[in-house]
């Protein structure tokens, strides 16, 4: 039993700490940062610094569309300084936009966007380098790694559904890729690579 509790406890204590919350500051007119990339499990916390203003991912202040994001929030608007206006754990990877739905704020360019990658695990340093990127895309049978040479010691290559599920482990890494047996749809290739380096694409099927 005390075995059983100890392994509890770490398993609880390893996912608080590989899980991480973000501030994002809100004013007049602005989201500061305007732009997020963080993990599946972590959080983002908006706080008022002056005026009133809400957190909308639902529909587009400007547009009047649906933004469609991989899941729906907002908040209520605030005027309370320094008051947290909302928070959220993101759950479902992938692209989320949202503004400030108050009188003509999103309008007068208070908007954001968070980018949610699937988490596949902790210390993991997420690469931004144009020059590696797949195709074609939308493709149906064959995925090609452009930039492959610069992905030294490649450590693992997977693909994710956007609720965050691992569909293939690829045992051969090679540049090229077979992605026949995906059903059409959005999804995401993660290489893990180098020194706690990973590298996540996105791609569609059709």
């Amino acid at each position: 039993m005390k075995n059983i509790t100890i392994l509890i406890f770490t398993l609880l204590l390893f996912n608080s700490i590989s899980q991480t919350t973000y501030t994002v500051n809100t004013g007049s007119f602005y989201y500061n940062p305007s732009n997020l990339t963080i993990d599946v499990g972590d959080s983002v916390v908006w706080i008022n610094d002056g005026g009133t203003h809400d957190v909308n991912g639902d529909i587009n202040s400007i547009t009047g569309l649906p933004y469609n994001n991989p899941e729906t929030f907002d908040s209520p608007a605030t005027n309370i300084p320094n008051a947290v206006i909302y928070s959220h754990k993101f759950t479902i990877p992938g692209t989320y936009a949202y503004d400030c739905s108050v009188g003509a704020h999103a309008a007068s360019g208070m908007i954001g966007s968070i980018v949610v990658n699937p988490s596949t695990g902790a210390g993991i340093i997420d690469v931004e380098n144009e020059n590696i990127y797949i195709y074609p895309s939308p493709s149906e049978d064959i995925l090609n790694i452009h930039g492959f040479d610069l992905l030294n010691n490649i450590k693992s290559m997977s693909i994710f559904s956007l609720d965050g599920k691992r569909l293939i482990d690829f045992k051969s890494i090679n540049k090229s890729f077979d992605i026949s047996s995906l059903d059409k749809g959005i999804y995401f290739l993660i290489i893990e690579y180098g020194k706690l380096n990973r590298k996540s694409i996105k791609f569609s099927v059709r």
